[in-house]
């Protein structure tokens, strides 16, 4: 919850309550931890001290606590409703607290609870529910609850490192000292390498007990960066060896197994990226042959010299890793290298593998999560053939926060790494993992021991066995052009990873089938031209065997015939061929499967698709189907003479073109829905999967076309699932698209009867050029822009009421309002995209994100809800439109006002009483006083701004207003968009606003010794005036300064661009009366150097 603050002071179960939807999870006879997390406290009022702060857990009796001195705890045994619980205390380390809590904005993070239970134990088959209670001084300040889920005990896989490596990027959580401790449970969720940033003792301990040792700091030098790498090319390998700290490296390096170097390209920027470097510059012309007066900056780059600009920076970047690999074969010949680096899915902005393959070990991308980034190792092992593969799989955005990925699907794609070739995986961030996760890990890396011979030392792929999925839906599709093409569903290729191993030391084969599918099985066809003989089909992990008519024994021609399995949803599955002979005895105890009911499933299971007939009605709009990017999948064509729309099998726009203007779309395109709570399923794939086409109404408004695909929310529990209907309503007027979402709870599992839904709109934008584009918000009175190539967001109004929906708050945000319309402008084009949802109130954030610096840019478009419980046998509806309008020359506030009046009417806010933005003047767009009009006094002009138009002050000039109905000196909130013509430090009084009252005044400004402040004399005189600095602040960039009060209960707030910085809570007390009739009374905007881009002030504090 970075960024968000709280008072009273909270505190969590990180795990259950962040990451796990409410479920602690434990493993038995091993040592387990609770990971507490203290969001950062809002300490405005100067209450809390970083001393005081204890927390208590209650645990059901069956708990062990080991070491409770060591650990500074407090136990107590009691009872709760007739059974023996434990009442765990502990205070909070005070410098934590200060430094994480109350200083800075990640919240304290370094409290765990160890603790034991025993195998023997008898668990009630209900989770319990567990809690923690955070008091300050005694008093109880929160209180969180958790479900405490139990597994049985595991049992360490034997998998060597050298065939596959699994290990933790950051963790394991440890005592000190405890080296069996950590050494057991982590051998027991499959864990066989450590990456290390730990001591030389951790590193001697772990490694004596059998981990393969990653050291971690052998080259994340800050230093390496400088001068875009200046010093170390200059040096070559020997660089590494004269920084600071170099000596304790080489140490390290000396007793590792593999170091790994952490390579972005850093600070140093990405590939793409501009730099302004004289030597760099000079050695591009250099190398490109280009004369010295051949001027160089980032424009050229970009227009001329792109490609060769990336090639010269591809090789830099790369001749860095070469020193730094060589380096540490000089101090340790034998040290293994781990290049971490860029992700599966960029090919230019960071280095290219295939450069450095051959110098380092391991190549090892970020973002090696869902079948996407599958298919993408794929291809770069193709690209770099000489290169071995692992993949770091980012399953959390920093620490244990944000976890996004499903302990099944970290499973599957640990499975599916082995399958593609990959030598080994690990986990980013380490400390998001939970015992659940481990139990996960624990299984599959079994598996692999279990199959360790034909997986890592047979051979792959064998000429003589064949293993085929079989589609659900097999249909031919008659397109407009006369094309036939196939329409399979599911998508095996992109669903599933299918592969079949020789053993090399004895008669046997394997097939591994992982089905990354949530919903639907896999059926397999396997056939294989084997020897004459009898032969064995065995399931080892779950100790199966397949029979036909009864008997295990399978000929050889059975198996030339074809037999078919039956591989469940989201899960994998393993089958052994192996000849019969002495080994029938050793499958006595496994269950037999029959292979004719197997037969008949398969054989059912691929059903007719009914086709679509073309559709048209009045106005000529008509549906057909169309393969406009020739992939051989289908899309749903919706035309009319003026525009065509193209919408893809899983419910996504993929094109729109309007009056020959064609909206460009990335990857999946406009409208991909995704959840964005509960957080373990924001990952949830099926979300992207085929929809059904399941009706389309023709009537006199239009048609819709009605999708439908059921969801499993398998990180909440077998059996939890959502219904979804998409709704795509297009009108004879062209240029206008809604779309409705329901989400149907459906579930029948006993153990989830509701949970919190929010649901996120993703939209892929393509970016022609970078900086060409401008995202873009409009909340009835404002216009806001960026062009900016990083995150932006516009948040709304915070968090979700329950406040443990997590946001992207350390993102720059564009401001706190309520949204009218945004979207996205395409200059070149003159094309505006716009987005409306249909209850803006219930939006959670807007998020803009640019892929940076990129050769190729795109990016997105995206806006969550709040979070919304549902009940099984509930629905949630949420509706948005588009709108494109080409031809649109003049982009700023005021025509996008003139979008849609209604809209804009319907979204005003009642509480604002006046605005003004300059677009037409000084006059105020909204007065709810007698007048809005302006008194101008000096040299005023009018300049461009992000916004639109601003009002250019310079000094002495003011622009006035009449204050009474414009301004609630009781309670209200005043909001500046404003550039400074000054420094903050500049030893200068600075006034923004003066309103003189009878009796009293208000001010805004800076004063000269640079403090920011809001100061307002009451009728006594007395004042009320927070205040912070603006020492820092440099002229001429924008800034939201804004302002709230309520003096019926003696608070005033000051925010600037969006981050509250000051606040005053006194006594209640009384302003004066303003007065249009005192000549003195007036709103008065100016005075100092300052261009103003729009003032808003409402009758409340709140929105």
């Amino acid at each position: 919850m970075y960024g968000k603050r709280f008072d009273p002071p909270r505190i969590y179960f990180a795990h259950a309550s962040i990451n796990k939807n409410g479920t602690t999870s434990a493993i038995k006879d091993q040592v387990n931890f609770l990971d507490l997390y203290m969001p950062p406290i809002d300490n405005s009022s100067g209450k809390y001290t970083a001393e005081g702060f204890t927390y208590t857990v209650w645990l059901p009796g069956f708990v062990e606590i080991p070491d409770t001195e060591q650990q500074g705890l407090t136990v107590i045994d009691t009872m709760r409703d007739g059974q023996p619980w434990k009442q765990v205390s502990k205070p909070l380390d005070a410098e934590q607290v200060r430094i994480r809590s109350l200083q800075g904005a990640w919240g304290s993070d370094h409290e765990w609870l160890w603790f034991r239970i025993a195998g023997k134990q008898s668990i009630p088959a209900k989770p319990l529910q567990i809690e923690v209670r955070l008091a300050f001084q005694g008093e109880t300040c929160f209180t969180d609850r958790s479900q405490l889920q139990v597994f049985d005990p595991l049992h360490a896989p034997r998998l060597p490192p050298r065939h596959f490596k699994l290990w933790l990027h950051y963790g394991p959580r440890y005592r000190t000292g405890r080296w069996d401790e950590v050494a057991d449970y982590m051998a027991k969720a499959g864990f066989n390498a450590i990456q290390s940033l730990e001591s030389a003792t951790f590193n001697r301990e772990l490694r004596a007990r059998g981990f393969y040792l990653i050291h971690q700091r052998s080259g994340s030098y800050q230093q390496v960066y400088e001068n875009d790498f200046f010093d170390c090319l200059a040096m070559g390998p020997g660089w590494f060896g004269q920084v600071p700290g170099a000596e304790g490296t080489a140490a390290r390096l000396r007793t590792a197994d593999a170091t790994l170097l952490d390579f972005e390209p850093g600070p140093a920027g990405r590939i793409t990226e501009f730099r302004d470097y004289p030597w760099l510059l000079a050695r591009f012309r250099q190398r490109n042959k280009l004369p010295a007066e051949t001027e160089l900056n980032e424009q050229t780059i970009r227009q001329k010299y792109l490609q060769e600009w990336i090639e010269m920076r591809q090789e830099l970047a790369a001749q860095v890793v070469r020193n730094w690999a060589a380096y540490c074969r000089s101090v340790n010949p034998k040290i293994e290298t781990i290049l971490c680096q860029g992700t599966t899915s960029d090919l230019t902005s960071n280095i290219d593998y295939a450069r450095y393959a051959d110098q380092v070990t391991y190549v090892d991308p970020m973002n090696f999560t869902g079948a996407r980034s599958l298919q993408e190792m794929k291809r770069w092992m193709t690209r770099s053939p000489q290169a071995c593969f692992t993949g770091c799989q980012n399953v959390s955005a920093g620490g244990y926060r944000n976890l996004f990925i499903a302990d099944q699907d970290m499973m599957l794609q640990t499975l599916c790494a082995t399958l593609i070739g990959c030598k080994g995986t690990s986990f980013y961030a380490g400390w998001a993992l939970d015992a659940a996760t481990f139990v996960r890990l624990n299984r599959v890396m079994t598996f692999l021991a279990q199959h360790q011979q034909p997986l890592f030392e047979g051979a792959p792929d064998p000429d003589n066995l064949l293993i085929t999925p079989i589609p659900k839906q097999d249909t031919e599709i008659l397109l407009g052009s006369g094309k036939i093409i196939r329409n399979r569903y599911p998508d095996w290729d992109q669903d599933a990873i299918l592969r079949s191993y020789q053993r090399t030391d004895a008669n046997s084969w394997l097939s591994v089938v992982c089905n990354r599918h949530r919903q639907e099985p896999c059926f397999v066809k396997l056939t294989a031209a084997l020897p004459a003989g009898r032969w064995l089909l065995v399931d080892r992990e779950h100790e199966e065997i397949f029979t036909n008519e009864g008997q295990p024994e399978l000929s050889s021609a059975d198996l030339a015939a074809g037999l078919y399995l039956k591989t469940p949803a989201y899960d994998y599955r393993g089958y052994s061929l192996e000849p019969v002979s002495n080994t029938l005895a050793e499958f006595e105890k496994y269950h037999p499967i029959e292979l004719e009911p197997l037969q008949q499933e398969a054989l059912t299971y691929t059903e007719s698709a009914n086709s679509l007939a073309p559709d048209t009605v009045p106005g000529d709009l008509r549906l057909r189907f169309d393969d406009f990017n020739k992939d051989n999948q289908f899309e749903y064509l919706v035309e009319s003479p003026d525009q065509q729309v193209w919408i893809s099998r899983s419910g996504t726009l993929l094109k729109w073109k309007l009056a020959g203007t064609e909206l460009r779309t990335r990857e999946t395109g406009l409208c991909r829905d995704m959840l964005w709570h509960p957080t373990s399923e924001r990952a949830n794939r099926q979300l992207g999967s085929v929809m059904r086409l399941v009706d389309q109404r023709s009537h006199d408004k239009g048609i819709d076309l009605v999708f439908q695909r059921s969801v499993a929310l398998q990180s909440l529990g077998a059996g939890v699932t959502l219904l979804m209907n998409k709704t795509y309503s297009f009108g004879r007027q062209p240029g206008r698209v809604h779309v409705r979402v329901e989400f149907l709870n459906d579930s029948l599992a006993m153990d989830v009867p509701s949970f919190d839904l929010s649901y996120r709109v993703h939209h892929y934008i393509d970016h022609q050029q970078r900086g060409q584009t401008v995202s873009w918000s409009y909340d009835g009175t404002r216009l806001l822009t960026s062009a900016a190539w990083k995150s932006s967001v516009v948040i709304n109004r915070g968090l979700a009421p329950a406040e443990v929906l997590d946001a992207f708050t350390d993102y720059p945000a564009l401001g706190t309002r309520a949204l009218a319309h945004f979207g996205e402008y395409f200059p070149e084009q003159k094309l505006l995209l716009a987005f409306q949802v249909d209850r803006p109130e219930r939006l959670l954030q807007l998020l803009t994100w640019r892929g940076e610096n990129s050769q190729d840019p795109y990016g997105t478009a995206e806006w969550m809800y709040r979070a919304t419980p549902l009940a099984q046998g509930q629905t949630v509806t949420f509706g948005y439109t588009l709108r494109l309008y080409p031809e649109f020359t003049r982009f700023h506030a005021g025509s996008i006002a003139t979008l849609q009046p209604a809209s804009r009417n319907t979204t005003r806010d009642k509480h604002l009483l006046f605005h003004v933005d300059f677009d037409g003047g000084a006059d105020a767009r909204i007065a709810r006083g007698l007048s809005g009009n302006a008194t101008i006094t000096g040299d005023i002009r009018y300049e461009q701004s992000p916004g639109g138009t601003a009002l250019h002050l310079p000094p002495g000039a003011t622009v006035s207003y009449l204050p009474q109905g414009n301004i609630n000196l009781q309670r209200g909130k005043i909001h500046l968009r404003f550039k400074p013509l000054w420094h903050g430090g500049d030893g200068v009084t600075r006034y923004f606003l003066q309103l003189r009252v009878e009796p009293g005044l208000m001010y805004i400004g800076k004063l000269d010794d640079g403090r920011y402040l809001c100061n307002m004399f009451d009728v006594t005189g007395e004042q009320h005036w927070p205040h912070t600095s603006l020492r820092d602040m440099a002229p001429g960039d924008w800034h939201d300064a804004t302002v709230t009060w309520d003096t019926s209960v003696g608070e005033i707030r000051l925010f600037l661009d969006g981050k509250p910085l000051a606040q005053s809570r006194q006594q209640p007390w009384k302003m004066g009366r303003v007065d249009n009739q005192n000549a003195n009374c007036r709103l008065v905007f100016g005075g100092a150097p300052i261009v103003i881009e729009s003032i808003s002030i409402w009758d409340r504090p709140e929105g």
